[in-house]
């Protein structure tokens, strides 16, 4: 299990909201408050089915995240320098195709 060099506990009990769209909202919070984009996000064990990767933010369930928290944050070692965030169109994959 990969480690936080630094993380933002997020609590989002929103039940109309998708898994993906709270932790883009605990992303969006920890970018506007540390300056750079996470690239790991801890959720309630049952919330998530396996292991997967959205926008850039591994999302990994832990039986110790208690249920609505999203424990978001960047990976000892990893993440990309807070100047070298991506943009919230390059985050949303506008002009992809």
């Amino acid at each position: 299990m990969a480690q936080l060099d630094f993380g933002l506990l997020w609590y989002d009990d929103d039940r109309k909201c998708a898994l993906t769209g709270k932790v883009e909202r605990a992303a969006q919070r920890y970018q506007a408050k540390f300056g750079r984009w996470p690239n790991l996000c801890y959720v309630p064990q049952e919330s998530l089915g396996q292991e997967m990767e959205w926008q850039g933010v591994r999302i990994v369930g832990a039986l110790n995240v208690l249920p609505n928290h999203f424990w978001v944050g960047v990976a000892c070692g990893g993440g990309p320098e807070p100047d070298a965030a991506p943009r919230a169109d390059e985050r949303a994959g506008v002009g992809k195709s």
